[in-house]
């Protein structure tokens, strides 16, 4: 008879928290498909099970000798021909959960592929059991479908209250797609808290500054937080507790007193392109002076960049200079509305600059040239010193030295915005 090569595929698994031990094995209950562990073969703590046949397989297990089965990895385990399995870290954890990103019509509506995005997961008490969590979010953990451990940030965790926000870095977001989703895990006692702003607001990515703006001010220095490497802290001057805002919680601000002084920053020098995004709600508009909502820098002769709430109107404006340019790239936002939350975004290719408003383009101006900025490096949320100051409430301010897409402004506001159905926990 003529051989024939059965077809196979292989199986990648991960040993992530596992205690593994040189020449344990892995392998498929009621064959002979097994892998050696060796150190040698485990490439970023994942060991590859090679020429697995096609089949429905009852169990994946692991054993320190053929006698002595200890852990059960996976039951019923399918694999096609030439396909790749992953069996998934945290698999001895109590809790998995799927959580699901549409990005299709009937969702975000973009069609861009999105790479190194911070997503937001909400939790509540209708889609998840805080009772089954450490007290503090500890051993919340997020993986993807292949194994891959994603970064994260708890911004905020209330178990009393059976709320939680967090950012977890999504290595792709798939445009126009509803069934793409990641892994939730949770419910290991001896879980240590890893969670890291500054992996998921990496400023590889062009992160220069990221506020959540959660904290209580006393006025302490440094007490409200920059989540990027740079540590652009701020100290809140008149500033009072937190108040309930888009992402948890957000800052108030009364336009007369209050305001955040930052640590000096260098981080936007230079800059070939920015993103500059945040939540605002004003409390008065039509506003009576030029009230600044963000100041980087005070010297009005080199076009220090700044966003203010125009004189007299109900926009907000961005103004910046850049080298070689005779003029200044003035923005204007669309129209704001009093008692309203707006996701507000300024953005600048390095030649063309565009506003943003709830995820919808608005106005654009053009330059060239790098940035510029003035010398002392003083910096304000809520102020612009000599003019006047902030009257609303901020949340979730961010600075990037990197310029984004329409689809990426989307996606941040159709994931953050209060009532979204883009990412659901199943």
């Amino acid at each position: 008879p003529e051989a024939r090569l059965e077809n196979s595929g292989f199986i990648r698994v991960s040993l992530h928290n596992t205690k593994t031990s040189e020449g344990d094995y892995i392998y498929i209950s009621g064959t002979s498909v097994l892998a050696i562990v060796k150190t040698k073969h485990i490439v970023d703590e994942v060991l590859t099970v090679s020429d697995v046949p096609m089949g429905t397989y009852k169990e994946l297990l692991y054993s320190n000798d053929f006698d002595s089965v200890y852990n059960l990895i996976q039951d019923t385990l399918a694999v096609s021909s030439d396909s790749v399995s992953v069996i998934g870290p945290y698999r001895d954890w109590n809790g998995l959960s799927k959580v699901a990103i549409n990005t299709s019509s009937s969702g975000a509506a973009i069609s861009e592929d999105l790479y190194d995005f911070p997503l937001l997961v909400r939790l509540h008490k209708n889609n998840f059991s805080f009772a089954e969590a450490l007290d503090d979010g500890q051993d919340i953990r997020f993986s993807t479908p292949g194994g891959t451990i994603l970064p994260y940030e708890i911004s905020r965790w209330d178990k009393a209250g059976l709320s939680a926000e967090i950012w977890v870095r999504i290595d792709t977001i798939f445009g126009n797609n509803e069934t793409q989703y990641f892994n939730m895990h949770w419910g290991s006692t001896l879980a240590a808290d890893i969670s890291n702003s500054k992996a998921v607001f990496d400023s590889a990515n062009g992160y220069v500054s990221v506020w959540h703006l959660e904290e209580n001010g006393s006025g302490q220095n440094d007490e409200y937080i920059d989540g990027s490497a740079n540590g652009d802290h701020g100290t809140g001057i008149s500033m009072g507790n937190a108040v309930s805002s888009v992402v948890g919680n957000g800052q108030e601000f009364d336009g007369t007193d209050s305001y955040i002084e930052l640590d000096d920053s260098t981080g936007l020098d230079g800059a070939g392109a920015f993103t500059i995004s945040f939540w605002c709600n004003a409390d008065s508009i039509n506003f009576p002076f030029m009230n600044g909502l963000f100041t980087r820098g005070s010297d009005e002769k080199v076009g220090a960049p700044y966003i203010e709430g125009l004189m007299g109107e109900n926009t907000l404006r961005m103004y910046f200079s850049t080298e070689g340019h005779t003029g200044d790239c003035k923005l204007v936002s669309p129209a704001l509305t009093q008692g309203k939350w707006h996701y507000v975004t300024f953005t600048w290719d390095g030649i063309v600059a565009t506003a943003y408003m709830d995820g919808t383009v608005g106005a654009a101006d053009s330059t060239s040239g790098n940035m510029l900025l003035d010398s002392d490096g003083s910096n304000w949320i809520g102020n612009m010193p000599g003019w006047g100051k902030w009257d609303g409430k901020l949340d979730e301010l961010r600075v990037l030295k990197a310029h984004h897409s329409a689809d990426w402004i989307k996606m941040n506001y159709e994931t953050q915005k209060v009532g979204s159905k883009v990412v659901k926990i199943k």
